[in-house]
């Protein structure tokens, strides 16, 4: 016995949300002094397709807003915070910040002090 799927009205996805991290985008863009291109060029997503995506014909990807958030050192989730995002976000450095956002003890190696054997 086969199943078939059930043909009906397909979920509406919040519209916002598109709009929401477009407006996100946006600020930090214009927070940060660059383009559309530049950030085409560091995200490796065609300028075209950025420009679809920021202007709301085309949809955004988990995979963009993952290269927009890396860019631009923040989480992900914070571009859901549309334009706020500059005064509610926190910036995260991978290197140096843990993964609640707080900064990392770390001990690092001066150079000054003297060899043991």
């Amino acid at each position: 016995m086969t199943q078939s799927r059930q043909q009906g009205p397909v979920p509406e996805r919040d519209l916002d949300d598109d709009a929401t991290i477009s407006a996100a985008v946006w600020a930090l863009l214009h927070d940060g002094g660059e383009s559309v291109a530049d950030l085409a060029f560091h995200t490796r997503i065609s300028t075209a397709a950025l420009y679809r995506k920021l202007n709301g014909p085309s949809p955004w990807r988990a995979s963009d807003i993952g290269a927009i958030a890396r860019r631009y050192r923040i989480r992900p989730g914070d571009l859901f915070l549309g334009p706020d995002v500059l005064s509610r976000s926190k910036y995260v450095d991978p290197e140096t910040d843990a993964p609640d956002g707080e900064p990392r003890e770390m001990v690092r190696h001066q150079g000054l002090e003297p060899r043991t054997r």
